[in-house]
């Protein structure tokens, strides 16, 4: 090192000399200073004085000083070498902790510093940032037990009525001593033992007599009867009833109206009152009106006969129009129900001026029920 202008020391203090300058009272010669400074370098030694400047003067400061201040210098940025050494430098060297403890560290960067920070800090962090996200299990159960509050208790569930759970044999039958519960299918056999299906029927005798024992396809008329007329087969209602006739022989007056008794022979004019006249029938139904009309019915009105049920005319009715020939008259199209108790007989009404055609013979159906 080369000293361009003259220093001169003055305490503690080196002084710069500029040309012209007087030497301060107290100085000392410098030469000796130039001859230290051209010595060998000392490094290390704490108790040695090193030389700064400070300002335009030379300031004389011990290593150990100089040494404090970097280090306070170079602790705000650096971790200290010792500390890497054996925090860091031992971490990387040691196994993989598959199972930290809370009171383990690890080792994170912030900003240019390297820092520790204990396992539990690191859960707690975690967790306050993972419970914005997700729903914790507290509050899972409580929104679960919200929503079934009032449902999934245990009268809710008495009221349901649920099916207890199967037990085979218990509560649900076996099939030919098989369980019905579970997956799959359930091959089911006849339990009848029959012959081998080959050679002539006559052969198998159990299926020829379980064949003789049927019943032959029906025929009507042929190997089943019909009633009047009528075949017993198909699902229709099929009406057996009994017929209800007699000669009555009865010429009605003009302009009149009479009434006269069901299955009974009459000769003359029927009765004026139906009095008498009316026959109690059970529960049924008539129709089929059929008469027989002798002579012609005048040309002056027509000839109403009508079967009469308790007080009133039923839609059972023969209309004979005026001036119609003598001949058979019916009604095949209309009905009439009665009751048990019921009280049955003909009206005849006579509209033409004149007695009317006589009523030979007359009848109808009658079926119970």
């Amino acid at each position: 090192m080369a000293v361009k202008k003259p220093i001169v020391k003055y305490g503690n203090e080196f002084n710069e000399i500029k040309d012209g300058d007087t030497l301060p009272s107290g100085s000392e010669n410098l030469d000796s200073l130039g001859k230290t400074l051209s010595k060998a370098t000392n490094d290390n030694t704490l108790s040695d004085s090193v030389i700064s400047i400070n300002g335009t003067k030379l300031v004389r400061s011990k290593w150990s000083s100089v040494m404090s201040s970097f280090k306070s210098l170079f602790d705000k940025s650096y971790v200290q070498s010792e500390n890497l050494k054996s925090d860091f430098g031992s971490i990387i060297n040691k196994s993989v902790n598959a199972t930290p403890n809370d009171t383990d560290n690890v080792v994170m960067s912030e900003g240019s510093l390297i820092k520790k920070l204990s396992w539990a800090n690191v859960k707690s962090v975690l967790k306050t940032y993972f419970d914005t996200i997700y729903t914790t299990t507290t509050s899972v159960a409580t929104q679960i037990t919200t929503a079934l509050s009032g449902y999934a208790t245990q009268a809710w569930v008495t009221a349901q009525n649920f099916q207890a759970a199967l037990v085979s044999g218990t509560n649900i039958k076996t099939i030919n001593g098989s369980s019905i519960l579970g997956s799959g299918n359930l091959s089911i056999t006849a339990s009848a033992s029959w012959g081998g299906i080959s050679g002539t029927l006559s052969s198998q005798t159990d299926l020829q007599a379980e064949l003789d024992a049927k019943q032959a396809t029906l025929v009507s008329g042929s190997n089943i009867r019909t009633i009047n007329g009528s075949t017993l087969l198909g699902s229709t209602n099929l009406l057996a009833g009994s017929a209800f006739g007699g000669i009555v022989t009865i010429t009605q007056s003009a302009s009149t109206t009479s009434y006269f008794v069901m299955n009974y022979i009459l000769s003359g004019v029927a009765f004026a009152g139906r009095a008498g006249r009316q026959i109690p029938f059970s529960a049924g139904t008539f129709k089929n009106f059929f008469l027989r009309l002798n002579t012609s019915q005048p040309a002056s009105g027509s000839l109403v006969v009508s079967l009469y049920v308790n007080s009133a005319v039923t839609s059972i009715s023969i209309t004979i129009p005026a001036g119609s020939a003598s001949g058979v008259y019916s009604d095949t199209s209309n009905s009439a129900s009665v009751v048990n108790g019921d009280l049955v007989c003909y009206e005849v009404i006579n509209n033409a001026t004149g007695s009317s055609g006589t009523i030979q013979t007359i009848s109808i159906n009658y079926y119970a029920s």
